[in-house]
């Protein structure tokens, strides 16, 4: 098979990583696999030319198109995949088919529970170039739908999503490239982009409850977006093998995300590390991690819960070391390999359509 993987980055976060285990992952097994990406990789505003991608794809000829994060290329790649008769799935990684900020918070950073988009007409769109949900839907609901978790297949069928279009099929990692530390344990660590979503001023409150532990930040948009880290240690975005050694070395990774997480490669990571989790139970966390196994989760928004499951573990390196090989063994179930093998299956499904 001949796949266009579509998306609106080359490199950028967790989305595009998973673009580019699932190209190396399809080489693997004999198909051919290529990014389709805007010409200019960056994070900028605006919308860039949707002709652009549709040269790209007339000069590919794919056998199939695997559509990803698409909010800043558009639909007219798709509507194109449509007209020209080319079978076409979509991998939904946020929650931008049934909501125009796609994290599915509203603006009081509460959980939407709404099924009915006429609630939402007062919510500030962060969609740089789609229609509104509601006008997606219609297209969007005769398109196979590849989601991660079981959350968020409830979520889209809320919203009268057929849910025989929609598969889960989990994220992945490369399990044999993280080398686990399960003893000598210290500190605390938190890593991602500095998102009101995630829920860092949390973590920043621990920090002041226990200052006899460092509790580190990693990631993207220091400069930009947080300018008082508190108690915390900024690292800012240090190179992988840094970062596997923080993870490595750290109590527990603490998850702060206040939006209904989808999934995150660095929650995977830090498990493969045999690192255990300290988080907020929202969204698909609880499909990823193993709680009381591989870790702690606590109610969302709870800091007192939060600063328990921290001083719990932080007196207890026993647990910590049965918790780390629990969420270890639990990345068992998370490999790459499977996770190639199920999309394989899909796109044979759809060509079998075509």
């Amino acid at each position: 098979m001949k796949i266009g993987i579509v998306n609106d980055y080359l490199e950028y976060a967790g989305g595009e990583y998973f673009c580019h285990l699932l190209i190396e992952g399809l080489k693997k097994l004999g198909h051919e696999a290529e990014m389709i990406t805007p010409p200019t990789d960056n994070s900028g505003e605006g919308a860039p030319d949707p002709k652009t991608i549709l040269e790209k794809i007339a000069e590919y000829k794919p056998d199939l198109i695997h559509f990803n994060n698409i909010g800043r290329v558009g639909l007219i790649p798709v509507h194109y995949a449509i007209h020209h008769n080319i079978p076409h799935i979509l991998t939904v990684h946020d929650y931008w088919p049934v909501c125009k900020t796609r994290i599915l918070l509203s603006d009081n950073f509460q959980i939407c529970e709404t099924a009915r988009w006429i609630e939402c007409k007062n919510c500030k769109s962060g969609l740089s170039n789609l229609p509104d949900p509601p006008k997606m839907a219609v297209m969007l609901n005769r398109i196979t739908k590849v989601v991660q978790s079981n959350y968020q297949k409830r979520v889209l069928k809320r919203f009268d999503y057929d849910e025989k279009k929609i598969e889960v099929i989990r994220l992945g990692i490369k399990l044999d490239q993280y080398l686990p530390n399960f003893e000598g344990k210290h500190d605390f660590v938190w890593s991602g982009r500095f998102h009101l979503e995630k829920g860092l001023p949390f973590y920043m409150k621990l920090a002041e409850l226990f200052p006899q532990y460092n509790f580190y930040v990693t990631g993207g948009g220091t400069e930009v977006q947080v300018n008082d880290f508190g108690k915390t240690k900024p690292l800012g975005k240090i190179p992988y093998p840094e970062l596997y050694k923080l993870y490595q070395d750290s109590i527990a990774y603490v998850l702060t995300s206040i939006w209904p997480e989808i999934a995150g490669y660095t929650q995977l990571e830090a498990q493969a590390l045999g690192t255990p989790i300290i988080g907020f139970n929202v969204g698909a966390v609880p499909e990823y991690v193993a709680d009381e196994k591989g870790g702690l989760l606590v109610d969302r928004g709870d800091l007192v819960q939060l600063a328990d499951a921290v001083k719990y573990l932080a007196e207890n390196s026993t647990v910590v070391e049965e918790m780390g090989r629990g969420a270890r063994a639990n990345m068992e179930k998370f490999s790459i390999d499977k996770t190639v093998e199920k999309y394989v299956s899909v796109y044979r499904n759809e060509l079998k359509k075509g």
